[in-house]
């Protein structure tokens, strides 16, 4: 694939769609992402552990949300 021999590190293509509208409306938009499997792992034929727990993604979010009303806050 074209994106890893440039090194992207992943593919994600659903949040697109919020970071163009967020741009259009000139208003912040992020995504907090789980891997639960790594397929080029598999390909390669590595231990590919899935993780489904998704507790510290949560809390990643919600770190990141307050950080900004915190920046906001301060910019007063």
């Amino acid at each position: 694939m074209l994106g890893l021999k440039m090194g992207a590190k992943g593919f994600e293509m659903e949040s697109a769609a919020l970071f163009i509208v967020a741009s259009y409306l000139h208003v912040r938009c992020g995504t907090v992402l789980l891997t639960v499997a790594n397929q080029e792992r598999q390909r390669a034929g590595l231990p590919n552990p899935q993780v489904h727990d998704t507790d510290l993604a949560i809390k990643a979010a919600i770190e990141a949300v307050k950080y900004l009303i915190e920046q906001d806050g301060s910019a007063d």
